[in-house]
């Protein structure tokens, strides 16, 4: 694929990403131009926050457990071709889904700023966070109020990711780690909530409907 102004449903296509994985990073995307459009605070680069969610998580596909007995959340995965879609992507990339992403990223923009919103994405440091830029608090925050299934609350969604990943990693297993990251979680949400004029927490269901339908569309260019 080229570099030139590509919708990012093109790209999604490029990169063969899965369609629970799209669907993933829509609605993160979602909540955060929701968030850009109703904020009200210091001036924020909205463009770069939009274009980091929609590339988030586009290596995530490696990380996947896709053997014969997982537990497969997205059933089109259940289809044998996304093993080898995932051997290709751990040739090229490697096996972390993080630096993958990146790399995926840096072939599709050259703007660092979004780069840097990518490449800091850490829910298992939400104090860290909480005294990042405005840029990083929304990227974050949208990526924390979405589940498997969804829109949910942000202690929902911490205690899922617990639950899902603390038998690999250390900092999901500790459940004083959980405690702290639902505190300063909590403590992010009411920042945002405090420069935005719609309530932040309960999106309205027309909203959501004409984001899902317009981000498809929504072009990427090399240098943002």
């Amino acid at each position: 694929m080229t570099l030139n102004s590509r919708t990012i449903q093109d790209i999604y296509n490029h990169f063969q990403i899965p369609p629970g994985l799209q669907k993933h990073m829509y609605i993160v995307t979602m909540i955060g131009k929701y968030i850009c459009d109703s904020w009200q605070g210091p001036s924020i680069n909205k463009q770069a926050i939009v274009t980091a969610l929609l590339l988030h998580d586009l290596g995530n596909l490696i990380k996947f457990d896709l053997s014969e007995n997982a537990v497969i959340l997205d059933p089109t995965l259940h289809d044998s071709s996304w093993r080898g879609i995932q051997q290709k992507l751990i040739k090229k990339y490697g096996t972390s889904a993080h630096k993958a992403t990146l790399k995926m990223a840096k072939e599709i923009i050259t703007d660092s700023p979004t780069l840097k919103l990518i490449d800091a994405m850490d829910a298992t440091n939400l104090e860290k966070i909480s005294q990042e830029s405005w840029e990083h608090q929304i990227c974050e925050y949208a990526d924390m109020r979405v589940i498997p299934n969804g829109i949910s609350s942000l202690d929902k969604r911490l205690t899922d990711i617990h639950d899902r990943y603390q038998h690999l990693s250390p900092d999901w297993e500790d459940k004083e780690l959980l405690t702290k990251n639902k505190i300063f979680g909590k403590k992010i949400e009411d920042s945002l909530q405090e420069n935005t004029i719609e309530n932040i927490i309960f999106i309205p269901q027309r909203k959501i409907d004409s984001y899902l339908i317009e981000l498809p569309q929504y072009i990427i260019k090399k240098d943002n």
